[in-house]
């Protein structure tokens, strides 16, 4: 059975920059990535035929579905 969860435009705008790239899980296997130069990044990760893989998500398509 899918587990539904809800993005909020508050856990996407407000990770501040580090010194290093780090990442804040979401949930459902989305991870938001912020850059030191403050460039925020989604990725999807999951596991298919035993290999863990990941594909970016535009940034503001998340954004625009957590508004909506």
């Amino acid at each position: 059975m899918a587990t539904t969860f809800k993005i909020t435009d508050k856990q996407l705008s407000s990770p501040p920059p580090k010194d290093k790239t780090y990442s804040k899980h979401l949930g459902g296997g989305i991870y938001l990535y912020v850059h030191p130069n403050g460039r925020k990044v989604c990725r999807y990760h999951y596991q298919m035929d035993g290999k863990k893989r990941k594909f970016e998500l535009y940034f503001t398509l998340l954004l625009y579905i957590a508004v909506r």
